[in-house]
């Protein structure tokens, strides 16, 4: 079976959780042995980052002259090319491994496309309303022309059906692959880059976003300082930056924790394995996640996890975290931090989340979709 993957959306470094699927899926693709081949198309700048996939006979890269950082001409460029570039190279399937799929039907071409969340549709504050406008014309289409759609959880399947899906709708569900290699950097390097000592701080991995609610996890902090709470007054909050970081920076120098506060911005897999197992927790307060791969890793790498019950969070941590009933009561955060003090740290492994385990299901898939 011969099928082109769409990578042309890929913006290294700048996806999140997203790029870390897309990489570890392909990956996974690359451990089977099968006799598939693997069409890449791929944007002029992020080529580059999968060009070590051709070591593989069984993947072909194609490379188009456009950017993937220049999103609105990537996508009208997708709309009036794409379909027509497949079937000129007599390429029948496509999965996509994000929603932008081209608006239109090709009766030449199948496609397999994964949604990963609804945000927009949850948060339309973040966005324009031409913004939000798109968005919802784009899942429409994308669900009513795909030929299949991967959701990345049940709670997600079920948001695109209450919202998109009807009786013929297939939605099938998919969980996301994580790999966590056990590669580490050494502790003393940690502490000193960051100024903290083992098991005497919190730890927090997420993007800027409001619904990502570090401020909950800062107001928890600032209480514990305040009361002289016997728990940890240093926070590490790592990951990509937004719009939110200087709401986040404002609240940090204006409640006195410039000292109990050390944004990492973006940071190597090595320290972060590192602080996920120095850390005395993890916290994750977010209150809406398609995945939750941070909670995840977390577990896999033996941190002790405090998270919220909210959206997919326990599905995929299969309840095996510590959760919160309120995301937003600072009080159930400090009274589960205590409680978990004597909780010894252990790794789980996850098999379900093996990455040549996902792509065997993803290639079920399509075996069942495209043929």
């Amino acid at each position: 079976m011969k099928f082109a993957i769409d990578l042309l959306w890929v913006k290294p470094k700048c996806n999140g959780g997203i790029e870390s699927y897309i990489r570890n899926l392909l990956d996974g693709f690359m451990a089977l042995n099968d006799k598939n081949e693997y069409i890449l198309f791929c944007a002029k700048d992020n080529a580059d980052t999968f060009k070590h996939y051709l070591a593989d006979p069984r993947f072909k890269m194609e490379v188009r002259d456009i950017s993937a950082f220049a999103v609105g001409k990537r996508i009208l460029w997708h709309n009036r090319n794409f379909n027509k570039l497949l079937v000129k190279k007599n390429i029948k399937y496509c999965f996509m491994p994000v929603y932008c799929k081209p608006l239109r039907r090709c009766k030449k071409v199948k496609y397999v496309t994964t949604i990963h969340d609804l945000q927009q549709l949850h948060f339309p504050e973040y966005f324009s309303k031409k913004r939000r406008a798109w968005m919802m014309f784009a899942w429409k289409r994308t669900v009513k022309t795909s030929d299949c759609i991967v959701a990345i959880s049940q709670w997600v399947k079920n948001d695109i059906m209450e919202h998109f899906g009807n009786k013929n709708t297939d939605i099938r569900v998919v969980l996301n692959p994580i790999v966590t290699d056990q590669t580490k950097t050494d502790f003393n390097i940690v502490s000193e880059k960051y100024q903290i000592k083992e098991n005497d701080y919190f730890f927090v991995l997420s993007s800027m976003l409001k619904h990502k609610n570090i401020m909950t996890a800062l107001k928890t902090l600032e209480e514990i300082k305040e009361k002289n709470i016997d728990l940890p007054k240093k926070l590490v909050i790592a990951g990509i930056s937004e719009a939110d970081e200087n709401r986040i920076v404002e609240y940090i120098n204006d409640h006195g924790l410039k000292e109990n506060c050390v944004l990492a911005g973006f940071i190597s897999n090595e320290d972060r394995n590192t602080l996920f197992e120095k850390a005395y927790a993890f916290l994750f307060p977010s209150i809406f996640e398609g995945f939750g791969m941070p909670v995840v890793e977390g577990l896999m790498l033996g941190a002790r996890v405090v998270t919220t019950k909210c959206t997919s969070i326990p599905e995929v941590s299969k309840n095996l975290a510590y959760y919160v009933d309120d995301p937003f009561d600072t009080k159930q955060w400090i009274d589960k931090l205590l409680e978990i003090k004597d909780k010894p740290k252990q790794a789980i492994d996850f098999p379900e989340y093996e990455k040549s385990y996902v792509a065997k299901q993803y290639l079920e898939v399509f075996e069942s979709v495209f043929r």
